[in-house]
């Protein structure tokens, strides 16, 4: 469970995994853990940041975003374990 948690908090725009449940189906792995992901968006510039708090207008994470980084622990997971099925949950910090 360490080298998943380590594996998912690798990914950029992850904050915390948590939640990490693992099921063996036979011969298939099938794992499943929640991953915590910051409410502002990690595509803006560090100048586009300071702005927004600033001026008190929050750029949300959005959905895309928030696939985009589930995808990237799912495949690292895969990767690591060769597990049959990943399923990541998000959650905002």
């Amino acid at each position: 469970m360490n080298e998943i948690k380590n594996a998912a908090s690798c990914v950029k725009g992850v904050i915390d995994c948590k939640d990490i449940a693992l099921v063996n189906r036979g011969s298939d792995l099938h794992v499943t853990l929640t991953i915590k992901i910051p409410t502002y968006s990690l595509r803006k510039t560090k100048k586009d940041v300071v702005d927004t708090v600033e001026n008190n207008n929050e750029t949300k994470t959005s959905i895309n975003e928030a696939h985009d980084i589930a995808t990237k622990v799912q495949n690292k997971i895969i990767a690591i374990t060769a597990a049959a099925r990943v399923v990541v949950h998000t959650e905002p910090e």
